[in-house]
């Protein structure tokens, strides 16, 4: 799958990182949704689990984090925030992408921020600004987005 290659080679901005690995739990639902209508009434769980032996039927099913964890070379948590991430700011993430605003941190303030100061500042960095959501975020009542 490209997107795995895409996130083992550690070479993705947190904002790209995020909209990949949301893009793998798409994936990943819908390939767990037709695993469990091709079961045919079988426990899921049963069919998916692979013990360290590599028998089908033992030990437990990989959970989405985990396994997207080992392939990504980082923390389950990590891949959980990068999902939080990617739901919260939705389309807005592609756009903050290479700029200013491309930082872990910096997203982290853009999702507290209210949409128009969002995309005011989203706007401002795609355009080669300096754009910093930190500073908004913890000012955001006095700035004015100008």
């Amino acid at each position: 799958m490209e997107i795995d290659e895409n996130l083992a080679r550690a070479e993705l901005s947190p904002a790209e990182r995020a909209a990949h690995i949301y893009r793998r739990a798409e994936l990943w639902e819908k390939k767990r949704k037709v695993q469990k209508e091709e079961s045919n009434g079988q426990n899921l769980a049963d069919t998916l689990k692979v013990s360290k032996r590599g028998r089908v039927g033992e030990g437990r099913p990989k959970q989405f984090a985990a396994e997207t964890a080992a392939i990504a070379k980082t923390s389950k948590s990590a891949v959980n925030q990068d999902i939080s991430r990617a739901e919260k700011l939705g389309p807005d993430l592609s756009k903050i992408a290479g700029t200013s605003l491309d930082k872990g941190v910096e997203i982290d303030a853009l999702i507290k921020l209210p949409e128009p100061k969002r995309a005011s500042l989203i706007e401002r960095a795609a355009a080669g600004g300096g754009a910093m959501a930190t500073f908004a975020a913890n000012h955001w009542p006095l700035w004015s987005g100008r």
